[in-house]
């Protein structure tokens, strides 16, 4: 199973003409399948459990799920 989904993905942020983290190289996907772009959080569904949401953001990583 391919959890990592990306890391360099030259594209601009959704509805935007401004670049992503991932074109910088500084933002990841995890598990794009269980976590698609604009899905509400669900984790009975399999999605990253918010403990370890809280764990990346404790060193400062922001969570997409949080993005307006």
């Amino acid at each position: 199973m391919r959890l990592f989904a990306g890391r360099s993905n030259f594209r601009a942020i959704k509805d935007s003409n401004r670049l992503s983290a991932n074109s910088r190289g500084v933002g990841i996907d995890l598990d794009s399948e269980k976590n698609p772009l604009d899905a509400p959080h669900n984790e009975s569904k399999g999605m990253t459990p918010l403990a370890v949401v809280k764990i990346f953001e404790s060193e400062g990583w922001k969570w997409g799920g949080r993005f307006k």
